[in-house]
């Protein structure tokens, strides 16, 4: 037996009892995640009721004897609508006349919840009037008739808490009296939108076996489960659709595709019906998205739908009918377990015949579901990794209509939609971009096999071409082509290509390389080894900052560093995604007046990579011949570049390894903002100087960067070095006007005569003294 029911049209033909073996009410519990999914579960219920919009509550599974119904699932669901029935009866002072009704349900569980249900019923309808003033729990909880050990019960302690989210949710919409009367009474109308479908087990013989699992295992059926069951019995309904298909796909779920899902599952992963929903939801998504309805006026419901299947949240199924397969529409029906079974076949397929694809692919499925582990499920799925899952969608579907394409076409198609998601144009910063990426994927897609890449035209005014334009820069499509042109001229430029495409930081951009290099295939291979080299993260990191010293000694070029705003950029050496990359070295590679520098070190300074030797070996090789480079154009520099390359600790002080230019001196700046701790240049350099050296300063009580306030116009503040000894003598330094500039004080009482400072301090002062001639050199 499977109907349709309301929960006042259950307890009207049944009586509700929650049998001995069931577990607690657990939607009330105090967690973050349950928290989360109760105050959502809430709203649904209470915007359906306000909106007058249906919202289908999936299916309860239980038995019934004589009037009794036992729910084997679904429990939870008829609890919280019964509270809510409970407290819209409340305030239409209905509790009374239809105490009959609500006392149809009843827990038999443990004794308290039976009785506990019982007297609230009969006495809740006492409490209405102080429900302004008041939680509805703290009422509840200081009655007379409430017992202090029914505090020890999880289900009521549950219930408390959801019968206080019901109030709260009530309130923040601003639901009046009145209206709350109404909400009532159309709550327990024929018309009213929270149903479910129940199905009576004893009767239903196609989940039999799923009857047996439910009893062995003694829990709720998982998300995927209720899927499965509304999916099957949604085609099921459907006129002429093609059982043998419908029975093939149901029985590859069952067989195939849960066997190559059980094989690429995370570790210590007992269970795949959560990767079989990721993946569900995901395809959803790309069908959304991909229809006309992402990007519709009703901005909201598209809004959420998104975000709940991005952040795979628990989605009703009515959901799925609603906006993404609806039971109605044959087509869409069959369209929703196909791209299923496209994409299964093809990812099984490729697997068993294209394994330097399927290389490819796994990192992205295991990256999908590997960050979306049991103890991790509430942490969502980014959108990078959602679109880069929409390409082998995409793929899938191209390669269901086009069953001929070979594997290298194929893996052409895929590392340049790779590289495009990759890189693409907006960091995914928000939704409305991401709806770009996976139209603007679609459409590579389609296009690169149409008129293969190489021939393809992109033209900035065809409107056709206006999704790729949306989601990815010209530059970045230019650059794809441009790569396959050359495999197609020449094959053998496919391996070098994707050996360099696949280093860490040039993330598939490597077009300065392919700059550099021109058509010769050797000075390109032997370019990208050291280029791969010299962006690793061992030199990136490096504590000298080894690569920027090196291309800043470089005095025949103007300085490598690129303007960031109103700053100069080091370049960082972060790179966890694209605008890392863009931001920082990309400019250089971008910039011909910077790549230059870059060519000279790699063309003519650093030698060839042996690669018979180890990466350690050949990287201590590259750090050698840089470190070589700087000692050999020393002598040349005579500017400010000097002070960095010889004192590189100046730069740990950066966050962001940015400095500006101001007139007297350029300063070092802890963050972005000048108007923040911006120290001189050249003071830095000596304090760093000083404590490198040690000088005998060590003894100092303080030696340290400060703003220093004169005593006598304390309403300035300047950049100081400031020292002090034991006997209350401090030394200020300051870098005014291109010179250091000295001042004593003892006591907070300028001295006026170097002479009346002690013997040993004018002696330090010497040593001072001489590190400062060796800076005062070097200009700015």
């Amino acid at each position: 037996m499977q109907n349709k029911y309301s929960f006042w049209g259950l307890i009207n033909q049944f009586h509700v009892v929650i049998p001995l073996l069931q577990r607690d009410y657990a939607q009330g519990r105090i967690d973050e995640k349950i928290n989360t999914l109760r105050d959502q579960f809430v709203n649904t219920l209470i915007d359906a009721l306000i909106q007058k919009h249906r919202c289908e509550l999936d299916f309860i599974y239980g038995t019934v004897q004589n009037t009794i119904l036992e729910p084997l699932d679904g429990q939870q669901r008829l609890t919280t609508l019964f509270l809510l029935h409970l407290y819209l009866a409340l305030h239409a002072n209905q509790i009374h006349a239809n105490a009959h009704h609500f006392k149809k349900l009843s827990y038999e569980t443990r004794l308290s919840s039976k009785y506990f249900i019982i007297a609230l019923i009969e006495n809740l309808p006492k409490l209405k009037t102080k429900l302004n003033d008041e939680k509805i729990s703290v009422l509840i909880k200081d009655q007379t008739w409430f017992f202090s050990i029914w505090l020890n019960d999880p289900t009521i302690q549950s219930m408390l808490t959801m019968l206080d989210t019901i109030q709260k949710a009530l309130e923040r919409k601003q639901v009046e009296s009145a209206q709350l009367i109404q909400l009532w009474q159309y709550l327990i109308s024929n018309e009213t939108p929270l149903q479910f479908s129940f199905i009576d087990l004893e009767n239903f013989s196609l989940t039999d076996e799923l009857y047996i699992k439910m009893n062995a295992r003694g829990v709720q059926l998982t998300e995927f489960e209720n899927f499965k069951a509304w999916f099957q019995q949604e085609l099921s309904k459907v006129p002429n659709v093609h059982t043998d298909k419908v029975r093939n796909f149901l029985l590859n779920v069952d067989i195939s595709y849960t066997d190559f899902l059980w094989k690429l599952r995370p570790k210590n992963t007992i269970s795949i019906d959560h990767l079989f929903m990721t993946v569900i939801k995901c395809i959803a998504l790309s069908r959304y998205i991909l229809s006309d309805n992402a990007l519709s006026p009703d901005q909201d419901t598209s809004a959420n739908l998104i975000s709940r299947l991005s952040n795979n949240d628990y989605l009703p199924i009515s959901s799925y009918g609603k906006y993404i397969v609806d039971p109605e529409q044959l087509n869409s029906l069959q369209q929703g377990y196909s791209d299923l079974d496209k994409l299964f076949e093809f990812l099984i397929r490729t697997q068993r015949e294209y394994s330097t694809l399927w290389e490819n692919f796994q990192p992205i499925l295991t990256d999908l579901w590997g960050s979306f582990s049991i103890k991790e499920s509430d942490k969502g799925l980014s959108y990078l990794k959602l679109s880069r899952f929409a390409i082998l969608c995409a793929l899938a579907r191209l390669y269901h209509d086009e069953p001929i394409i070979d594997g290298e076409l194929m893996e052409g198609i895929f590392s340049s939609s790779l590289i495009l998601v990759n890189n693409a144009k907006g960091y995914f910063n928000n939704e409305k971009e991401y709806i770009y990426v996976i139209k603007g994927i679609e459409q590579w897609v389609r296009f690169a096999y149409s008129t293969s890449i190489v021939k393809f035209n992109l033209d900035s005014k065809n409107p056709k071409h206006q999704p790729l334009l949306q989601a990815f820069s010209v530059e970045t499509i230019q650059h794809e082509i441009i790569k396959a042109q050359k495999i197609q001229v020449d094959p053998t430029w496919k391996d070098l290509i994707r050996f360099v495409e696949k280093h860490s930081y040039f993330y598939g951009q490597i077009e300065f390389l392919l700059d550099i290099s021109g058509d010769d295939q050797v000075k390109f291979k032997k370019n990208g080894l050291k280029a791969s080299i010299l962006f690793s993260d061992k030199i990136l990191q490096d504590s000298t900052h080894i690569l920027s010293r090196t291309l800043l000694s470089y005095s025949q070029y103007a300085p490598y560093l690129i303007k960031d705003g109103h700053n100069l950029s080091f370049c960082q050496s972060k790179h966890s995604n694209a605008r890392d990359r863009n931001e920082n070295w990309r400019r250089v590679f971008k910039d011909p007046s910077k790549l230059v520098i870059l060519q000279h070190l790699i063309d003519k300074d650093l030698s060839d990579i042996n690669e018979k030797t180890s990466l350690e070996e050949q990287t201590q090789q590259i750090i050698q011949e840089m470190e070589n480079v700087i000692k050999r154009n020393l002598d040349s520099i005579h500017d400010w570049r000097k002070l960095f390359i010889n004192i590189p600790k100046i730069l740990d002080f950066s966050k962001f390894k940015q400095i500006r230019k101001e007139t007297e001196d350029y300063y070092v700046l802890k963050g972005y903002d000048y108007r923040s701790v911006a120290w001189p240049l050249h003071l830095y350099a000596l304090l760093i100087d000083l404590k490198e050296k040690k000088m005998h300063l060590c003894d100092f009580k303080k030696l340290e960067m400060i703003y220093w306030t004169e005593p006598q116009n304390s309403s300035v503040n300047m950049p100081a070095i400031h020292i002090q000894d034991d006997e209350n003598i401090q030394i200020i330094i300051q870098y005014q006007q291109n010179e250091f500039q000295f001042s004593f004080y003892k006591e907070g009482i300028l001295l006026r005569d170097f002479d009346l400072l002690p013997y040993e301090m004018r002696e330090k002062l010497a040593q001072v003294h001489k590190s400062i001639e060796e800076l005062t050199t070097i200009n700015i």
